[in-house]
């Protein structure tokens, strides 16, 4: 039968479909056969009647459903599929449900890994890698010397050849006698890039080649859902310059300059050192806003803006399509972002 298990790290009452199931005391974990279907699970803080949870589950056949309330106040549900232990078998191994004692994977692998975060675990044999899911299905199979994982997709190597693979074991580009790296922004993929030795390629996240040029390697950068690629080129005096392309891949500011950001959909340049930095803005199509010609630009919300070249200080806003000045002058830098 099913299992529901309902982890808390508070005291909670429980109870399914109307009928109280007692408490479950703080960092234990109370489980429950229930048979498949819907189930209508609450929580209540015995505390305070007031803080009540509810939520309507589906048990599955095969699958054990948790609960976590990492706090009354606070809570996540989590719903996952089976927690598997691995196991051998005469020298091959396997994975088990530990609660049902069931096999779901059969011990036929030279080795197994942990499942990770993401659900997948990296099976062994005859000396080559491949990755299987929880189900027990080999998603990649066993025929390349290394894989490793980037959220859904797979960095896989093989005869001295690289490529992607997504979640289903499909291959997004390659195989290439490159070596491919990845680009991350906040922890999130967000593409992929390699160098033949002239020219260095950019593919999006679903293996689309957007940028082809004479680059060092590039980067990405999102704010608020908007993004930026980045392409690096080291000058004669091994200084990191760096040009601006769209997600789409088009050229959208063609000059280059010694650091990048974005923010609230604007694009800050600068040159120079902290010696005689210059600093500019740019919007996502390419149009310049503020030319880099100034000593400090400090960007707040509801488009202000605090500018500074020499001696003047002064609050413009921009409205979408036009710079508005301000007849102020600032006397003290604003904090906090708002003016």
């Amino acid at each position: 039968m099913p299992i529901l298990r309902i982890i808390s790290d508070a005291l909670s009452k429980v109870f399914i479909d109307g009928e109280e199931y007692g408490q479950i005391e703080p960092e234990c974990i109370g489980t429950y056969n229930l048979p498949v279907g819907e189930h209508i699970l609450s929580a209540v803080s015995p505390y305070n009647d007031s803080i009540k949870l509810r939520r309507v589950i589906h048990i599955d056949y095969d699958r054990v459903v948790e609960m976590n309330f990492s706090t009354l106040l606070n809570y996540k549900d989590i719903l996952s599929e089976l927690e598997l232990f691995r196991f051998d078998r005469d020298g091959k191994m396997g994975f088990f449900e530990p609660i049902t004692k069931t096999i779901v994977v059969d011990p036929v692998f030279d080795n197994c890994s942990i499942f990770d975060r993401n659900g997948y675990s990296y099976v062994t044999l005859k000396e080559k890698r491949g990755v299987i899911n929880k189900r027990g299905d080999l998603i990649i199979p066993c025929e390349f010397t290394s894989i490793s994982s980037y959220g859904n997709y797979f960095l896989v190597e093989k005869n001295a050849e690289n490529g992607i693979l997504d979640q289903n074991g499909r291959l997004l580009f390659g195989m290439i006698p490159y070596e491919i790296h990845v680009c991350c922004d906040n922890q999130v993929v967000s593409g992929w890039y390699y160098s033949d030795g002239e020219n260095c390629f950019f593919f999006n996240v679903s293996g689309k080649m957007r940028i082809k040029g004479a680059y060092d390697f590039f980067s990405v950068q999102s704010d608020g859902g908007q993004s930026i690629i980045i392409a690096h080129k080291n000058d004669e005096s091994h200084s990191d310059k760096k040009h601006v392309y769209n997600e789409s891949g088009h050229l959208i500011v063609d000059s280059f300059f010694d650091d990048i950001s974005l923010k609230d959909g604007l694009i800050h340049v600068s040159v120079g050192n902290w010696q005689s930095k210059k600093e500019g803005l740019f919007d996502l199509e390419g149009r310049n806003i503020f030319p880099v010609d100034y000593d400090e630009i400090r960007s707040y919300s509801g488009g202000f803006f605090s500018v500074e070249k020499g001696e003047d200080s002064r609050v413009v806003r921009f409205d979408g399509s036009r710079i508005v000045s301000w007849p102020y002058r600032i006397y003290s830098k604003p904090s906090n972002n708002y003016i």
